[in-house]
C-alpha cells in the first residue's frame, strides 16, 4: 500500500502544495499517565504537533502485572485521543493479541499511516498490525543501548522482523542510528 496525493483528494485541484489531513495512529512504548506523568512526554508533544494538522490517534502500550486483568480505555487529551492497552513484556502471545487490538484500531480508524516509537514493544505490535491492514508503518528507535534488545533469541527475532518488515526506520542520533542499523534484517 502506497500513499499519494490522489489518494486523499489532492490531485488536480491546483494546488499541489497543500495536502489533506492523515489520519495518523501513533503506537507508544512509552506515554505519560497519572503513575508515570513524565513517561514518553516527547511522543505527547509529537501527538499534539501533528494534531494540528492531522487527525492524531495514540496507541499506548502500558506494561502490566504479570496477572493482572488486561484492560483498555479511551482518553481525550483535547487535540488528540489516547487509546491505553497493557501489554506483557516478553510474552509472545500477549504481543500478538495487542498487534490485533492495534489492527482492529487501524481498521476501524481508516488510518493512513502507523508510527511506532522504539522497536520493542511498539514497533512489533505495529508491524504486525500493518500486515494485517496493509498500513505502512514507520519506527522511530530512541534507545541507543540497542544491543539491550539482543539478549534473547526470541528478542533478536522480533527486532529483525520489525526492521525488516517497516516501510521506514529512523533514529534519534547518528549512534542509535548506526547501533540499529547493525541488526541483521530478513
Amino acid at each position: 500500500w502506497r500513499w499519494s496525493a490522489h489518494d486523499h483528494g489532492n490531485v488536480g485541484n491546483g494546488d499541489e502544495r497543500r495536502r489533506a489531513a492523515l489520519k495518523i495512529l501513533i503506537v507508544a512504548s512509552w506515554f505519560p499517565s497519572p503513575a508515570a506523568p513524565v513517561s514518553g512526554t516527547f511522543i505527547a508533544e509529537q501527538a499534539r504537533a501533528l494534531a494540528n494538522r492531522h487527525d492524531v490517534t495514540v496507541f499506548a502500550l502500558e506494561t502490566a502485572a504479570p496477572n493482572a486483568p488486561t484492560t483498555r480505555r479511551v482518553d481525550l487529551s483535547g487535540t488528540y485521543r489516547v487509546i491505553r492497552a497493557e501489554i506483557r513484556p516478553g510474552k509472545h502471545l500477549h504481543t500478538l493479541r495487542c498487534a490485533l487490538e492495534v489492527a482492529r484500531e487501524i481498521r476501524s480508524g481508516g488510518y493512513d499511516l502507523v508510527h511506532a516509537h522504539v522497536t520493542l514493544p511498539g514497533g512489533i505490535v505495529a508491524v504486525l498490525a500493518g500486515l494485517c491492514t496493509g498500513r505502512p508503518v514507520v519506527i522511530t528507535e530512541h534507545r541507543s543501548p540497542f544491543s539491550a534488545f539482543m539478549q534473547t533469541a526470541g528478542d533478536r527475532m522480533k527486532v529483525r522482523f520489525a526492521l525488516g518488515r517497516a516501510a521506514a526506520v529512523g533514529t534519534v542520533s547518528f549512534a542509535a542510528r548506526k547501533l540499529t542499523c547493525t541488526a541483521p534484517r530478513f
